[in-house]
C-alpha cells in the first residue's frame, strides 16, 4: 500500500532507523486524519465567526 509519494529523506530516515514503511504508514494515517479534521473544524469556525 504505497499511496504517499516517497521522498528520499523519508525513505532514508526510515531505513537508518530500522522502521518498516508499512509500520510508518499505520502510524501516520491516523495522525494525518486528525490534522485534516482539525483544519476543517478551524476553517468552519473561522467562517462562522466571520474571521477575515
Amino acid at each position: 500500500m504505497r499511496i504517499f509519494l516517497q521522498s528520499a529523506a523519508l525513505m532514508g530516515s526510515l531505513a537508518v532507523s530500522g522502521i518498516p514503511y508499512q509500520k510508518w504508514v499505520r502510524f501516520f494515517w491516523p495522525l494525518l486524519a486528525v490534522w485534516f479534521i482539525l483544519g476543517a473544524v478551524f476553517v468552519v469556525v473561522a467562517q462562522v465567526i466571520g474571521y477575515h
